[in-house]
Protein backbone atom coordinates (compact mmCIF):
# COMPACT_ATOMS: atom_id res chain seq x y z
CA UNK A 1 0.00 0.00 0.00
CA UNK A 2 1.18 3.66 -0.61
CA UNK A 3 0.07 7.04 -0.11
CA UNK A 4 0.81 8.20 -3.17
CA UNK A 5 -1.57 6.01 -4.90
CA UNK A 6 -4.86 7.82 -6.19
CA UNK A 7 -7.50 5.81 -6.81
CA UNK A 8 -11.42 6.00 -7.48
CA UNK A 9 -13.66 5.87 -4.56
CA UNK A 10 -15.57 3.00 -6.24
CA UNK A 11 -12.63 0.96 -5.71
CA UNK A 12 -13.07 0.67 -2.67
CA UNK A 13 -16.21 -0.35 -1.64
CA UNK A 14 -17.31 -3.85 -0.58
CA UNK A 15 -19.94 -4.86 -2.37
CA UNK A 16 -21.62 -7.25 -0.88
CA UNK A 17 -25.14 -7.35 0.84
CA UNK A 18 -24.01 -10.13 3.33
CA UNK A 19 -24.38 -9.15 6.83
CA UNK A 20 -21.69 -9.23 9.31
CA UNK A 21 -18.52 -6.55 8.82
CA UNK A 22 -18.87 -4.78 5.30
CA UNK A 23 -16.23 -1.54 5.81
CA UNK A 24 -13.60 -0.39 8.20
CA UNK A 25 -11.92 2.44 8.23
CA UNK A 26 -8.84 3.91 10.44
CA UNK A 27 -9.62 7.83 10.97
CA UNK A 28 -7.90 10.52 12.49
CA UNK A 29 -9.73 13.11 14.93
CA UNK A 30 -7.55 15.89 14.46
CA UNK A 31 -8.05 18.95 13.38
CA UNK A 32 -8.70 18.69 9.98
CA UNK A 33 -12.08 19.86 8.30
CA UNK A 34 -11.82 23.23 7.03
CA UNK A 35 -14.56 24.39 8.23
CA UNK A 36 -13.67 25.24 11.90
CA UNK A 37 -9.65 24.13 11.39
CA UNK A 38 -7.45 26.32 13.43
CA UNK A 39 -3.96 26.83 12.10
CA UNK A 40 -2.77 23.15 12.35
CA UNK A 41 -5.59 22.32 9.92
CA UNK A 42 -4.10 24.41 7.06
CA UNK A 43 -1.33 21.53 6.67
CA UNK A 44 -3.70 18.97 6.59
CA UNK A 45 -4.74 18.85 3.08
CA UNK A 46 -4.03 15.02 2.39
CA UNK A 47 -5.60 14.24 5.78
CA UNK A 48 -8.17 16.19 4.56
CA UNK A 49 -8.99 14.41 1.09
CA UNK A 50 -8.67 11.30 2.63
CA UNK A 51 -11.09 11.31 5.26
CA UNK A 52 -13.46 12.70 2.07
CA UNK A 53 -12.56 9.78 0.21
CA UNK A 54 -12.99 7.38 3.26
CA UNK A 55 -16.89 9.57 3.44
CA UNK A 56 -17.84 8.58 0.09
CA UNK A 57 -16.66 4.84 0.01
CA UNK A 58 -18.45 5.23 3.20
CA UNK A 59 -21.83 5.93 1.79
CA UNK A 60 -21.60 4.23 -1.36
CA UNK A 61 -21.15 0.91 1.28
CA UNK A 62 -24.52 2.27 2.94
CA UNK A 63 -24.23 0.13 6.11
CA UNK A 64 -27.26 -0.62 8.25
CA UNK A 65 -24.64 0.44 11.51
CA UNK A 66 -21.24 1.63 12.16
CA UNK A 67 -19.80 1.19 15.26
CA UNK A 68 -17.31 4.32 16.00
CA UNK A 69 -14.34 3.60 18.54
CA UNK A 70 -13.15 5.97 20.17
CA UNK A 71 -10.68 6.81 22.61
CA UNK A 72 -12.79 9.81 24.48
CA UNK A 73 -16.03 10.45 25.48
CA UNK A 74 -17.55 7.89 28.17
CA UNK A 75 -14.85 5.89 29.78
CA UNK A 76 -14.89 3.18 32.32
CA UNK A 77 -11.57 1.98 33.85
CA UNK A 78 -10.95 -1.49 32.62
CA UNK A 79 -13.44 -2.13 30.45
CA UNK A 80 -15.04 -1.46 27.11
CA UNK A 81 -18.25 1.06 27.09
CA UNK A 82 -21.34 0.63 23.89
CA UNK A 83 -23.89 3.70 24.45
CA UNK A 84 -27.38 2.54 24.14
CA UNK A 85 -29.21 5.55 24.07
CA UNK A 86 -31.32 6.85 22.03
CA UNK A 87 -29.36 9.21 20.47
CA UNK A 88 -25.83 10.89 20.13
CA UNK A 89 -24.96 14.17 19.48
CA UNK A 90 -22.41 17.03 20.09
CA UNK A 91 -20.71 19.97 17.95
CA UNK A 92 -17.64 21.92 17.01
CA UNK A 93 -17.07 25.57 16.87
CA UNK A 94 -14.46 26.79 15.27
CA UNK A 95 -13.76 30.03 13.03
CA UNK A 96 -17.18 31.31 13.33
CA UNK A 97 -18.65 27.89 12.36
CA UNK A 98 -20.51 25.32 13.79
CA UNK A 99 -20.56 21.68 12.78
CA UNK A 100 -23.04 19.38 14.59
CA UNK A 101 -23.67 15.90 14.59
CA UNK A 102 -26.83 13.92 15.61
CA UNK A 103 -27.27 10.45 14.97
CA UNK A 104 -29.52 7.86 16.01
CA UNK A 105 -28.30 4.96 17.88
CA UNK A 106 -28.73 1.59 16.79
CA UNK A 107 -29.94 0.28 20.28
CA UNK A 108 -30.46 -3.57 18.91
CA UNK A 109 -27.00 -3.94 17.94
CA UNK A 110 -25.48 -2.07 21.15
CA UNK A 111 -27.57 -4.56 22.80
CA UNK A 112 -26.51 -7.40 21.00
CA UNK A 113 -23.15 -6.39 20.91
CA UNK A 114 -22.76 -6.10 24.47
CA UNK A 115 -24.30 -9.81 25.06
CA UNK A 116 -22.19 -11.28 22.66
CA UNK A 117 -19.07 -9.67 23.81
CA UNK A 118 -20.15 -10.24 27.46
CA UNK A 119 -20.47 -13.68 26.45
CA UNK A 120 -16.96 -14.08 25.12
CA UNK A 121 -15.60 -12.93 28.52
CA UNK A 122 -15.43 -8.88 27.87
CA UNK A 123 -15.75 -6.75 30.86
CA UNK A 124 -18.40 -4.57 28.83
CA UNK A 125 -20.60 -1.15 30.32
CA UNK A 126 -23.40 -0.28 28.70
CA UNK A 127 -23.96 3.77 28.85
CA UNK A 128 -26.83 5.58 29.26
CA UNK A 129 -26.53 9.31 29.60
CA UNK A 130 -29.16 11.65 30.24
CA UNK A 131 -32.93 9.50 30.37
CA UNK A 132 -33.07 5.75 29.22
CA UNK A 133 -35.88 7.30 26.59
CA UNK A 134 -37.28 9.98 24.95
CA UNK A 135 -35.09 13.69 24.19
CA UNK A 136 -33.06 13.30 27.50
CA UNK A 137 -31.55 9.68 25.86
CA UNK A 138 -28.71 11.25 24.12
CA UNK A 139 -24.65 10.54 24.62
CA UNK A 140 -22.66 13.56 24.25
CA UNK A 141 -19.85 12.92 21.50
CA UNK A 142 -16.94 15.06 21.61
CA UNK A 143 -13.98 15.55 18.58
CA UNK A 144 -13.09 11.97 18.79
CA UNK A 145 -16.23 11.05 17.65
CA UNK A 146 -17.75 14.02 15.91
CA UNK A 147 -14.99 14.37 13.51
CA UNK A 148 -14.60 11.59 11.86
CA UNK A 149 -18.54 11.01 12.14
CA UNK A 150 -18.72 13.96 10.19
CA UNK A 151 -17.18 12.86 7.36
CA UNK A 152 -18.85 9.30 7.20
CA UNK A 153 -22.69 11.07 7.83
CA UNK A 154 -22.71 14.84 7.25
CA UNK A 155 -24.77 14.21 3.69
CA UNK A 156 -27.33 11.73 5.06
CA UNK A 157 -27.59 12.39 9.05
CA UNK A 158 -30.84 10.59 9.34
CA UNK A 159 -30.02 7.64 7.19
CA UNK A 160 -27.25 6.17 9.55
CA UNK A 161 -27.40 4.84 12.87
CA UNK A 162 -24.80 4.70 15.07
CA UNK A 163 -23.15 2.89 18.01
CA UNK A 164 -19.94 4.38 20.13
CA UNK A 165 -17.71 2.71 21.74
CA UNK A 166 -14.63 3.57 23.96
CA UNK A 167 -11.93 0.90 25.41
CA UNK A 168 -10.33 1.48 28.36
CA UNK A 169 -6.78 0.91 27.73
CA UNK A 170 -6.48 -1.33 30.75
CA UNK A 171 -8.62 -3.87 29.08
CA UNK A 172 -6.27 -6.49 27.69
CA UNK A 173 -5.26 -7.36 23.75
CA UNK A 174 -7.05 -10.44 23.59
CA UNK A 175 -10.51 -8.99 24.96
CA UNK A 176 -9.67 -5.98 22.71
CA UNK A 177 -9.86 -8.17 19.80
CA UNK A 178 -12.06 -10.49 21.31
CA UNK A 179 -15.07 -7.48 21.08
CA UNK A 180 -13.89 -6.47 17.82
CA UNK A 181 -14.91 -10.43 16.97
CA UNK A 182 -18.12 -10.23 18.41
CA UNK A 183 -19.13 -7.24 16.93
CA UNK A 184 -18.86 -8.33 13.53
CA UNK A 185 -20.72 -11.92 14.44
CA UNK A 186 -23.47 -9.96 16.61
CA UNK A 187 -24.03 -7.61 12.85
CA UNK A 188 -23.77 -11.28 10.91
CA UNK A 189 -26.28 -13.06 13.72
CA UNK A 190 -28.78 -10.11 13.19
CA UNK A 191 -28.69 -9.75 9.35
CA UNK A 192 -27.00 -6.64 9.80
CA UNK A 193 -24.47 -4.89 7.42
CA UNK A 194 -21.80 -3.25 9.97
CA UNK A 195 -19.40 -0.73 9.42
CA UNK A 196 -16.47 -0.51 12.08
CA UNK A 197 -14.65 2.70 12.16
CA UNK A 198 -11.62 3.20 14.34
CA UNK A 199 -10.75 6.58 15.51
CA UNK A 200 -7.47 6.91 16.42
CA UNK A 201 -4.61 9.80 16.63
CA UNK A 202 -0.93 8.50 16.50
CA UNK A 203 2.22 9.40 18.26
CA UNK A 204 1.65 12.98 20.64
CA UNK A 205 5.17 13.73 20.68
CA UNK A 206 6.54 14.16 17.39
CA UNK A 207 6.98 18.52 18.46
CA UNK A 208 8.35 20.14 21.56
CA UNK A 209 6.12 22.84 20.57
CA UNK A 210 3.01 20.08 21.76
CA UNK A 211 1.30 19.94 24.93
CA UNK A 212 3.60 16.71 25.57
CA UNK A 213 6.79 17.74 24.32
CA UNK A 214 9.56 16.06 22.03
CA UNK A 215 10.01 12.44 21.65
CA UNK A 216 12.31 10.23 19.79
CA UNK A 217 9.68 7.64 20.11
CA UNK A 218 7.02 9.52 18.28
CA UNK A 219 8.39 8.71 14.67
CA UNK A 220 9.32 5.19 15.89
CA UNK A 221 6.19 4.34 17.33
CA UNK A 222 4.17 5.80 13.88
CA UNK A 223 6.83 3.77 11.69
CA UNK A 224 5.62 0.75 13.19
CA UNK A 225 1.74 1.91 12.55
CA UNK A 226 2.46 2.51 9.53
CA UNK A 227 4.15 -1.17 9.01
CA UNK A 228 1.38 -2.58 10.88
CA UNK A 229 -1.24 -1.32 8.48
CA UNK A 230 0.92 -1.93 5.17
CA UNK A 231 1.34 -5.47 6.17
CA UNK A 232 -2.60 -5.67 7.94
CA UNK A 233 -1.48 -6.76 10.90
CA UNK A 234 -3.41 -4.76 13.11
CA UNK A 235 -3.09 -6.70 16.02
CA UNK A 236 0.62 -6.44 16.35
CA UNK A 237 0.29 -3.03 18.01
CA UNK A 238 -0.56 -5.08 21.02
CA UNK A 239 3.12 -5.71 21.27
CA UNK A 240 4.39 -2.69 21.49
CA UNK A 241 6.46 -2.11 24.27
CA UNK A 242 4.93 0.25 27.78
CA UNK A 243 7.92 2.18 27.53
CA UNK A 244 7.64 2.98 23.57
CA UNK A 245 3.59 3.94 23.96
CA UNK A 246 4.17 6.04 27.21
CA UNK A 247 7.21 8.04 25.45
CA UNK A 248 4.95 8.21 22.20
CA UNK A 249 1.67 8.79 23.07
CA UNK A 250 -0.33 7.25 20.49
CA UNK A 251 -4.33 7.17 20.97
CA UNK A 252 -5.37 4.78 18.40
CA UNK A 253 -3.79 1.51 19.77
CA UNK A 254 -6.69 0.06 21.42
CA UNK A 255 -9.21 0.83 18.99
CA UNK A 256 -7.28 -0.42 16.17
CA UNK A 257 -6.50 -3.93 17.72
CA UNK A 258 -10.71 -4.02 18.48
CA UNK A 259 -10.92 -3.10 14.39
CA UNK A 260 -8.24 -6.45 13.66
CA UNK A 261 -10.90 -8.41 15.46
CA UNK A 262 -14.02 -7.67 13.40
CA UNK A 263 -11.76 -8.03 10.37
CA UNK A 264 -10.71 -11.63 11.11
CA UNK A 265 -13.95 -12.41 10.38
CA UNK A 266 -13.56 -11.47 6.74
CA UNK A 267 -11.46 -11.46 3.55
CA UNK A 268 -11.16 -7.91 3.83
CA UNK A 269 -7.17 -5.91 3.34
CA UNK A 270 -5.95 -2.75 4.11
CA UNK A 271 -5.09 0.18 2.11
CA UNK A 272 -3.10 3.24 3.57
CA UNK A 273 -4.41 6.51 2.35
CA UNK A 274 -2.46 8.98 3.88
CA UNK A 275 -0.20 10.20 6.52
CA UNK A 276 1.06 13.61 7.82
CA UNK A 277 1.96 14.91 10.86
CA UNK A 278 0.78 18.36 10.58
CA UNK A 279 1.53 19.51 14.02
CA UNK A 280 2.73 17.58 16.98
CA UNK A 281 0.88 14.27 16.41
CA UNK A 282 0.78 11.75 13.72
CA UNK A 283 -2.93 11.18 11.58
CA UNK A 284 -3.65 8.58 9.40
CA UNK A 285 -6.32 7.08 7.18
CA UNK A 286 -6.61 3.79 5.96
CA UNK A 287 -9.94 2.15 4.42
CA UNK A 288 -10.28 -1.82 5.03
CA UNK A 289 -12.09 -3.59 2.10
CA UNK A 290 -12.62 -7.41 0.45
CA UNK A 291 -9.70 -9.27 -0.90
CA UNK A 292 -12.20 -9.51 -4.53
CA UNK A 293 -12.72 -5.82 -4.66
CA UNK A 294 -9.14 -4.97 -3.73
CA UNK A 295 -8.11 -7.40 -6.60
CA UNK A 296 -10.10 -5.28 -8.84
CA UNK A 297 -8.45 -2.20 -7.88
CA UNK A 298 -5.36 -4.02 -8.48
CA UNK A 299 -5.58 -5.30 -11.76
CA UNK A 300 -7.21 -2.33 -13.05
CA UNK A 301 -4.66 0.13 -11.89
CA UNK A 302 -4.86 3.75 -10.27
CA UNK A 303 -6.86 6.40 -12.53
Amino acid sequence: MTDSETVTTSSYVARSSKPGLAFGAIMPHGDVIPAISTDYGASSQKTNDAMEQIGQAFRDAAPDVLLLLTPHGVRVEASVTVSVTERASGELIGNDTTIRVDLPVHQFFALSLASRAGSAGVPVSTVIFGSAAGEGSTIPLDWGSIIPLWYLTNEQPEQQSVVIAAPSRSVGVDLLYKFGRAAAEAARDSGLRLAVVASADWSHTHSELGPYGFSPAAAEMDRLVLKAVETNDLRSMGRFSDKLIEDAKPDGIWQSIVLAGALETTGMVGRLLSYEVPSYFGMLCALYVSNEVQADSSSSGPS
